[in-house]
């Protein structure tokens, strides 16, 4: 039979109700809270944590070195104004007497107020910090960079000016070259015509008729330029032709013309073709 209020229906069962009790009030023993303790912090504990958990000692002790350091570095750093302490001026060790006779010796009201002796007595100059050394290394820092600038620029410029020097060498050694062989050439044409000249001059005596009319023909190209023609521009497309290998003087104009045009190649194996073909009119003979 069950009570009202009761609905369980035990409290007439003592035994039941003890039982109930031992279960409510039941507790793990201590070792096994231990052991369910460490297991959690275990599992709360990263991997990296316990790994690098040795460093922290040397962490601390480290941070503690500089500390130490960065304090005595400030230390020993230089004051400002060599390191003298701020010192009042001279007759402010009586201020508060001072202020004081003035305070009582100031008029009420209205009047003409009389200077303070605080007012009229000058102030000490307040110690100017000594910026001279300063300016000093900044002076000598400018001059070396200024030395070194202009040490610099010496040396390029004598680099450039050996450049070009080397540059200028290397092309007048072509000039030089082509000047002195076209003095030979010249030198040669020159002797071959004087030699020309000489022979015609010995068979002048001979066939002085027939000799005058080919001169007066076949030398017309070397000896008159006809105005407006540039013998250069008349000698610069190709070699001397048949025409003006029929005659000596023709042929040597054509030479001429060739080395005034800038072929000396051509104008040199012109002339050693005309040698081979007229060996009575060549210096050697």
């Amino acid at each position: 039979m069950k009570r009202d209020g009761n609905p369980t229906g035990m409290d007439g069962d003592p035994a039941v109700s003890g039982a109930y009790r031992r279960l409510a009030t039941e507790r793990a023993p201590d070792h096994l809270d231990r052991a369910v303790l460490r297991e959690a912090a275990l599992a709360a504990t990263s991997k990296r944590a316990l790994r690098f958990g040795w460093l922290r000692p040397f962490a601390f002790v480290a941070t503690v070195g500089l500390s130490l350091a960065f304090v005595l570095q400030i230390t020993d750093s230089p004051q400002p104004n060599g390191g003298a302490e701020p010192t009042m001026p001279a007759g402010d060790a009586d201020l508060p007497a001072t202020l004081m006779d003035e305070l009582k010796q100031a008029p009420i009201a209205g009047g003409d107020a009389q200077p303070s002796t605080r007012q009229r007595r000058p102030q000490a100059a307040a110690p100017e910090p000594d910026v001279a050394p300063a300016q000093r290394d900044m002076a000598e820092d400018r001059a070396d960079k200024k030395e070194s600038a202009a040490f610099s620029a010496e040396v390029d410029d004598a680099r450039r000016q050996v450049q070009l020097r080397e540059e200028a060498a290397a092309m007048a050694e072509p000039a030089d070259r082509v000047a002195s062989q076209e003095a030979l050439l010249l030198a040669r044409i020159e002797q071959l015509e004087a030699a020309l000249q000489m022979q015609q001059e010995k068979q002048k005596s001979a066939r002085r008729s027939d000799f005058a009319a080919s001169v007066s023909k076949n030398a017309q190209p070397a000896t008159e330029a006809a105005p407006g023609i540039n013998q250069a521009a008349a000698y610069s497309d190709a070699a001397c032709k048949d025409a003006m290998r029929s005659s000596s003087a023709g042929w040597l104009g054509c030479i001429r013309g060739l080395l005034a045009a800038g072929r000396i190649e051509a104008a040199e194996s012109e002339l050693a073709a005309y040698e081979a073909r007229n060996p009575a009119t060549s210096p050697a003979q």
